[in-house]
């Protein structure tokens, strides 16, 4: 998955700014450290395994959340850049996490990860995200294992 947001990154295209919601020099993880503007694998993989260690979330909502920002990017026209990168995927988890688990899961149970961010800003967040995708949360089989196959074959290819 860290190739795929890479690459997604790393392809130039015009710069959508009406989406400040998912910019980090407006919404800050932590006004602290400077945003990392030189990508690599390895800053998407630790921000991902931050995320996955710290509430065990499911192989399954990763999946959900590679669908979720391709129909982002489709739908809203908002794509990936080092900007927006890491408020796009954790909101795509988010909801991913919550279409996929058997219990319930709250945005707050999520903050203690990323002590910075607030719950109003959180649930602002989401509530952009779900209208940009137009609430389009239900996956098809088909879909998904289209997403997974081509996850999977990614990860054979390193």
């Amino acid at each position: 998955m860290s190739c795929c947001i890479l690459s997604c990154i790393h392809t130039k295209r015009h710069p959508n700014t009406e989406y400040t919601i998912y910019d980090e020099r407006f919404h800050r993880f932590n006004p602290f450290k400077p945003i990392q503007q030189n990508l690599t694998i390895d800053h998407i993989w630790k921000f991902l395994k931050k995320i996955r260690t710290n509430h065990l979330i499911p192989c399954e909502a990763f999946i959900m959340a590679a669908v979720y920002m391709d129909r982002l990017a489709v739908i809203s026209g908002v794509y990936m850049n080092e900007w927006n990168w890491r408020r796009i995927l954790l909101v795509a988890i988010m909801v991913g996490f919550k279409v996929v688990s058997d219990f319930t899961v709250f945005n707050k149970d999520l903050l203690g990860t990323f002590p910075y961010l607030t719950q109003k800003g959180t649930n602002d967040l989401e509530r952009s995200f779900l209208k940009h995708i137009d609430f389009r949360v239900c996956v098809s089989s088909s879909v998904y294992a289209l997403y997974y196959f081509g996850l999977r074959s990614m990860m054979i290819g390193l």
